[in-house]
């Protein structure tokens, strides 16, 4: 009974922490508590960051899965809904005789479909932390909306909105009736830890000469991982919620050494851990996704470099989402919500790193200030049939006054008619600045996202009209 209400009150305090940090303006806090979860931390390894991941797996092979009992707060989250929905009576909790070798079966083999079909970036919808960031970002951006009475409730989520009603699905309306069912079949870091949960040293035991198979302790199980009649505990899916143990009248059940593994849990955990060995290669070929041309065009954050780099690594935590000063990142508009900028709503600052600065995986890498105001993230044209200078004489300028890097420019034509817009591609960073303040419907400039980042030429000088020779398209490659 200690334990388990002690494990209670780390889970909540943890998912407080989780919380806070989305809700605080501290990127780089919350950068760091998110490489803490267990496909941050592995995606670091190939940052040559090792230490999270391997203390991840080692306290796990030492004491079974406490990142899905304590660290994990999608998992959390889950068993909050499992109590709720026991207390209404709206769940019963059985064995589900399935294991890890059915229940991820079709995981795996959807895994290899969408890698197959060229879309392995949407393996994203199996990371827990992506859908505990759908579910808080959009609720958080909402409340701090309302409060500050900037925005209505409606229009705060805005393209949130699937991943949003998804993410409640997944953590709150299934946990009320079948337990952590996301955890049993779904979730990527389960996977990964299946096998060191199931060769754990300490782990949940169940002494079969003095279990009596009343069912109590499987009533209790959000993981449905108690065979109360076979008298066993899949240990590999075992989430060590220690809600079993106090229900037992027997005292059958208890937290202690296990010194040899059942052979089922052996092969359950080779399953698990071919289940992840699957996941993780597929992710490593989503690279293919780039140069397919599959997947959104629009417009990636700064530090991303490489579209297809940058859907290999995010996660879709959302942490980014958040960072933005402005706004402007902003979930795509689909369940996968690797975020992309929405100059609808403004525009990059030129001297914001914030969203690199919240990056916990390296899906986005920290950018200087400098570097950043010479990254070029689109590719932006003026349209001269949609610019009211050159369609309605109207004198205009606002792309000018705002372009920070004096790329839009207003130039004296010298036939008496008003100054007209010019723009010089070179210098451009694609910021989005012209496009969000100019008035013309539809608006006179373009963007389209880049599939690869480049080197801007610095900020132009007035008066300079000249384009520096700087490779082709006058620009080079980002160095990453």
């Amino acid at each position: 009974m200690r334990m388990y209400r002690i494990r209670r009150l780390a889970a909540l305090l943890v998912l407080l922490v989780f919380v806070a940090v989305y809700a605080l303006d501290a990127p780089g806090l919350r950068a760091a508590v998110l490489t803490a979860q267990v496909s941050p931390a592995f995606i670091k390894l190939f940052h040559g960051a090792a230490a999270t991941a391997v203390v991840l797996f080692a306290v796990t092979a030492l004491f079974g899965r406490v990142y899905c009992a304590v660290l994990c707060p999608a998992g959390t989250l889950q068993d909050i809904f499992f109590r709720l929905g026991r207390r209404l009576k709206l769940v019963r909790s059985r064995y589900m005789r399935v294991g890890n070798a059915v229940g991820y079966a079709p995981v795996m083999v959807l895994a290899a479909v969408l890698v197959v079909a060229g879309y392995a970036h949407a393996l994203v919808l199996f990371e827990p932390i992506g859908w505990f960031g759908r579910l808080t970002a959009p609720l958080l951006g909402a409340g701090k909306d309302i409060v500050l009475g900037t925005q209505n409730i409606l229009g705060s989520f805005g393209a949130v909105g699937t991943g949003l009603v998804v993410a409640v699905g997944l953590l709150v309306v299934v946990p009320l009736f079948f337990g952590r069912r996301f955890c049993s079949h779904f979730c990527l870091a389960g996977m990964g830890l299946g096998l060191a949960g199931a060769l754990s040293l300490r782990r949940i035991r169940l002494d079969d000469s003095a279990c009596v198979s009343c069912g109590k302790c499987e009533s209790v199980c959000p993981a449905q991982c108690i065979d109360s009649k076979g008298k066993r505990v899949e240990s590999g899916r075992c989430v060590l919620c220690f809600a079993c143990v106090p229900s037992c009248p027997t005292r059958a059940l208890s937290y202690s050494a296990e010194t040899s593994p059942q052979r089922r849990d052996l092969l359950a955990g080779g399953v698990s851990l071919f289940g992840a060995a699957v996941f993780f290669v597929a992710r490593a070929f989503s690279g293919a996704v780039g140069a397919s041309g599959k997947g959104s065009a629009g417009v990636i954050p700064p530090g991303a470099g490489r579209r297809s780099r940058y859907y290999q690594e995010c996660v879709g935590c959302q942490s980014c989402v958040v960072a933005c000063p402005v706004g402007i990142v902003k979930p795509r508009e689909s369940l996968i919500a690797q975020p992309e900028l929405n100059y609808d709503l403004g525009y990059c600052q030129y001297s914001c790193t914030q969203c690199t600065l919240a990056c916990p995986t390296g899906a986005l890498a920290p950018l200087s200030v400098a570097d950043k105001q010479t990254t070029r993230i689109a590719d932006t044209r003026l349209m001269p049939d949609r610019c009211v200078v050159l369609t309605e004489g109207t004198a205009c300028g606002a792309c000018a006054e705002v372009c920070p890097t004096h790329a839009a420019t207003m130039e004296d034509p010298g036939d008496g008619t008003p100054t007209r817009p010019v723009l010089y591609p070179g210098h451009c960073i694609g910021c989005g600045a012209c496009y969000h303040v100019c008035p013309a419907t539809p608006r006179a400039f373009a963007i389209s996202g880049l599939a690869v980042h480049e080197r801007a030429l610095p900020m132009r000088e007035e008066g300079e009209g000249l384009e520096v020779d700087a490779g082709e398209g006058g620009l080079t490659d980002f160095p990453f």
